[in-house]
């Protein structure tokens, strides 16, 4: 019977390790939609988008983490 000791202990450790790569992955999902939408937006506007705005865009996120 350690199988039903150890059971409901194991299913809450990896249920916890799946909660947190999708929460991970979500998260990471919002920011790549959130600098797409800004990068369509400025698009539909007509302003320039150039390779610099994009950079200052990536390093903006790479500091906020």
């Amino acid at each position: 019977m350690p199988f039903d000791f150890w059971f409901p202990h194991n299913l809450i450790f990896w249920g916890a390790i799946v909660l947190i790569v999708l929460a991970v992955s979500f998260f990471n999902y919002r920011t790549r939609a959130s600098k797409h939408r800004m990068l369509e937006t400025l698009a539909e506007k007509g302003q320039q988008i150039t390779p610099e705005l994009i950079d200052r865009i990536e390093r903006m996120k790479r500091s906020n983490d």
